[in-house]
């Protein structure tokens, strides 16, 4: 709702009107982070208004290689773009910011299944993803490539590629309806095949009623 998109970002104090990205998962380099700050300064350059949200585990004690990590991706940025970028940690409403975002980044280089993907899609938030093989092609049946024109559920990026990853970005962020149709899509997409309660436990209860038979 954009009550609601107008709530966060006054919250974060930025301008209602400010293109967001957002990022959900802990804040470390498994995930993709030093990727996804480096694709940031691109799309700064390009969209200097754009906003960049990270969501998720920033907490790390010192001395721990997650802080370090951390604390070198952030101090890599400039002045200007860390000023357009915003932690807020772990939350327990992150449908809340996700919902409230236009773009959905995540370069992740590993990933148990994806779930913040679908979480993504879940909000009608068109994801931009790296690729992550017997994931990314598991989640997305329309994937599209970042050069494309086309709509689809997800965008996938190469692996280790934070210029692929910017393009793909500046060019949702330059195409509000194309996003948006990629988003609707995408949601489609996870409430057929990925909701919890009609689709994931219908499925556990099939697998274990079908155990159950087997020992009788």
């Amino acid at each position: 709702p954009t009550a609601v998109r107008e709530d966060v970002r006054a919250e974060l104090g930025w301008a209602p009107d400010a293109p967001l990205v957002a990022f959900l998962g802990s804040l470390i380099e498994r995930k993709g982070l030093d990727l996804l700050l480096g694709a940031w300064e691109t799309v700064h350059a390009v969209l200097p208004r754009a906003r960049l949200l990270l969501i998720g585990h920033a907490s790390f004690d010192a001395g721990t290689k997650e802080r370090e990590f951390l604390e070198r991706c952030m101090a890599g940025l400039s002045a200007d773009v860390a000023a357009t970028v915003s932690q807020i940690g772990l939350r327990s409403d992150p449908e809340r910011y996700l919902g409230a975002a236009d773009v959905f980044a995540l370069p992740s280089r590993r990933d148990g299944f994806g779930t913040a993907i679908i979480e993504a899609m879940a909000c009608s938030l068109p994801p931009i993803v790296a690729r992550l093989e017997g994931i990314t092609d598991y989640i997305f049946s329309t994937s599209v490539r970042p050069q494309s024109s086309s709509t689809g559920d997800g965008i996938v990026v190469p692996q280790e590629d934070p210029q692929a990853l910017a393009a793909a970005v500046i060019a949702l962020l330059s195409d509000r309806a194309r996003a948006i149709e990629i988003g609707r899509i995408a949601r489609q997409r996870a409430l057929t095949h990925f909701d919890l309660h009609r689709v994931v436990a219908p499925a556990y209860d099939a697998v274990y009623a079908a155990a159950l038979e087997r020992r009788r």
